[in-house]
């Protein structure tokens, strides 16, 4: 009975999944999407193929957003870096006003990291009010929206990060890896300094690019780790594939690169590049304004950079984390992150320092 069940629910939900393959699902454990017939056929590079042409199509309709040296660079390396981006008092009041709040915020622990989050909503940046010029500033709004592909400023976070302060076994987070199978843009306005004590940004220059040898990679990852396959970690069972020693040698990778960065610097890079959180110091922490685009690879439309959809978006989200939070009490288990209230910069530790 449990089976015919079970066959039913697979037969009713086969549409819906045969549809997440033109949607940014990238999980193997989706039956069609980790399907090891359909990868060995190409499924996994198509879709590579297809974001990749969607993506850079959408940019080339940006371009006149960035100019032609911040195009080439990024093309080239994968990432921007923007030192003293913001004029000095306000960046002084914005840090100010960040370091100063005191509520609610979420806590996500990856291994022995513990990293403290604001979801940045139109409530909060009332709280900010500096936050407002961050989003109005003309040369970060042109530069994120050209990066991304996407005609909008990508949902935004005020992160804290704190190394060595947790017991739950290492960071995946600090190993070489790209986020998932298209494009995608993260950027960090850094509030502090950042450099080995605090675990700085590692990024492989170039790695972003889809050549035939990473292409060639990708395939054969895919059918590792699809249905019947060799399996693999539980973050690339997820698409995010991490990369061993004997990986990057096959792909003829040059050195990862760690950017060690005053504070009001601006980070912006490609993740579908492989990079990794830098190892720091126990108890050391560093904090950032976060900002994360991904969104359907293959909507071939920029969209539309609306206040009242941004505002949407951000409910939506909001109501996603809600949701979360829900189902793991009702589970009796830990949601991905967790409430929490107090300053951003304090956090708890579990294990000594």
């Amino acid at each position: 009975m449990a089976s015919a069940k079970k066959l039913l629910i697979d037969a009713l939900l086969l549409p819906l999944r045969v549809a997440s393959v033109f949607t940014m699902e990238k999980a193997f454990g989706n039956p069609v999407i980790g399907s090891r017939l359909l990868n060995v056929c190409g499924l996994h590079a198509f879709r590579m193929i297809l974001a990749q042409i969607v993506y850079h199509g959408k940019q080339g309709l940006l371009s006149f957003l960035a100019t032609a040296e911040e195009r080439r660079l990024f093309a080239a390396q994968g990432y921007l870096i923007k030192e003293n981006f913001l004029p000095e008092e306000e960046f002084a009041e914005l840090r100010r006003q960040i370091v100063a709040y005191d509520g609610p915020a979420r806590d996500m622990v990856e291994g022995d990291t513990l990293t403290r989050r604001l979801h940045v909503t139109e409530r909060e940046i009332r709280r900010f009010p500096a936050f407002t010029k961050l989003l109005g500033n003309r040369h970060f709004s042109r530069l994120i929206r050209y990066t991304s592909a996407r005609n909008e400023i990508p949902r935004a976070f005020v992160e804290c990060l704190f190394h060595g302060t947790q017991s739950a076994g290492d960071d995946p987070q600090k190993d070489l890896h790209k986020d998932t199978f298209h494009p995608t843009v993260k950027a960090w306005l850094y509030l502090d300094d950042v450099g080995p004590h605090n675990g700085p940004f590692v990024y492989v220059p170039g790695s972003h690019r889809l050549t035939w040898r990473r292409l060639h990679w990708e395939y054969r990852q895919s059918v590792a780790r699809s249905s019947g396959g060799r399996g693999g970690r539980s973050y690339s069972l997820g698409g995010a594939f991490r990369v061993a020693a004997e990986d990057a040698e096959f792909l003829g990778l040059p050195e990862p690169v760690s950017l060690p960065v005053a504070r009001n610097t601006l980070v912006i890079a490609d993740t579908l590049g492989f990079h990794k959180r830098g190892t720091g110091d126990d108890g050391a922490s560093r904090m950032a304004i976060f900002f994360t685009s991904r969104v359907n690879p293959f909507n071939p439309f920029p969209g539309i950079n609306n206040a009242v959809l941004r505002r949407v978006n951000d409910w939506l989200y909001t109501q996603f984390l809600q949701s979360a939070d829900r189902k793991a009490a009702k589970c009796g288990t830990r949601a991905e992150s967790t409430p929490v209230h107090g300053p951003l910069r304090e956090a708890e530790a579990d294990c000594p320092r």
